[in-house]
Formats: structure tokens, C-alpha cells, sequence
């Protein structure tokens, strides 16, 4: 498609946000592909002994998984809206457990200080990266 992002380039079909109620056999498959390569993830993470998440770990195979496969599936375009709108119920509840464990912060507040800009800085500088990648 002339003009579209590299993401969606990829994507199978066109989606519309009503899609993932119309076919929920498409967005269960999508979701069990997910919940697979984060048990996955977790599985080497413990086996190997890893000191990174396993939901980071099973993510960075799904990626390298569809990267090969060349697209993105339509179940797991499916599964990803869905949880995308439901985002929002994930991140008030740690968000509230931040603000409520705030004094275990301050006995690493120089070293929240220094992680968070850095690591902001490196998501950034990654993203951009991609995306200069992804305009060639």
C-alpha cells in the first residue's frame, strides 16, 4: 500500500474497531498465540535462569516469530485491539500501587533518578530508530 506505515503494511486486513466482537474464534486464537510466547518467555526465563522478565523474553520471540513470518496475523491484530482498549484497567493498578509503596522509592532515589531518564532515553533513541528503518 502506497503511504502506509511498515506496521501496517504487514497487517493481513484492514480492521475495524467493531471486528473483535464479530469473530471472537479469530481474537481467542490471536490471544492464545500471546498467552503461548509469554509462557514460553517465562519458561526460558526460569529453565535458563535469566535475570530479564519473561514477558519480555516471549514478546522478543513473537516479534522475531512474525518478523520471519513475514506479516501480522489477523487473530493477533484481533487480540491486540482488544487489549489495547482494556490497557487503561492494567496501568491503574499499578499506578495506584506506586503512589502507595512510595517510600520503598526513596531509599533508591538516586538510582530511579538515573534509571528513568536513561531508559527513557533508550526507548526513544530505539523507536527512532525503527522508524528511520522503517522509512527506507
Amino acid at each position: 500500500m502506497p503511504g502506509a506505515s511498515p506496521a501496517t503494511a504487514m497487517v493481513d486486513k484492514p480492521v475495524h474497531a467493531t471486528s473483535t466482537v464479530a469473530e471472537p474464534e479469530r481474537t481467542l486464537s490471536g490471544l492464545f498465540w500471546l498467552l503461548a510466547f509469554l509462557l514460553l518467555g517465562e519458561d526460558l526465563t526460569h529453565r535458563l535462569g535469566w535475570p530479564a522478565p519473561g514477558a519480555m523474553i516471549g514478546m522478543a520471540l513473537l516479534f522475531i516469530a512474525l518478523c520471519l513470518l513475514g506479516r501480522i496475523p489477523d487473530s493477533l491484530v484481533k487480540a491486540s485491539e482488544l487489549l489495547i482498549g482494556l490497557l487503561p484497567l492494567f496501568v491503574v493498578p499499578a499506578g495506584a500501587a506506586v503512589l502507595t509503596q512510595a517510600a520503598w522509592g526513596l531509599n533508591d532515589l538516586a538510582a530511579l533518578a538515573l534509571a528513568v531518564p536513561l531508559s527513557t532515553l533508550t526507548g526513544l533513541l530505539v523507536a527512532g530508530l525503527l522508524a528511520r528503518r522503517g522509512d527506507r
